[in-house]
């Protein structure tokens, strides 16, 4: 009957220590773990980190595209002042041609005896 309770005793002792092993294995495996989630939070921070910067240069991608579009604005608003500018000297032009000749006219006018004017 002794026997029997050693043998038993023997086998509860031998389930003990493979618990015991496992559970070392099993502490292993959780220490183990500790670091992958470290590491596994620092990849999540850079990857935030990353998607900031690319969130940044889309910012100053849109900050650019912003100030291309006043710059271009301020061309366009150059551009009606010189064709208004380039209107202007296109009348005066036509102006002074006018006057000219009518100048020319006045004075073939007074040379012929005339009271300035042509007719």
């Amino acid at each position: 009957m002794y026997c029997i309770v050693d043998a038993t005793n023997s086998i509860y002792a031998i389930v003990n220590a493979t618990n015991a092993i496992y559970g070392i294995v099993n502490v292993n495996i959780v220490i183990y773990g500790i670091p992958n989630v470290t590491n596994a939070i620092y990849h999540i921070s850079n990857a935030t980190k990353l998607m900031n910067v690319i969130w940044g240069l889309v910012d100053v991608i849109n900050v650019t595209y912003f100030i291309y579009e006043i710059v271009e604005a301020i061309n366009v608003t150059y551009g009606i002042v010189y064709t208004i500018n380039f209107i202007n000297g296109i009348a005066y032009v036509i102006y002074f041609t006018y006057k000219f000749f009518y100048s020319i006219n006045v004075i073939y006018g007074i040379n012929n005896g005339k009271n300035g004017l042509s007719s």
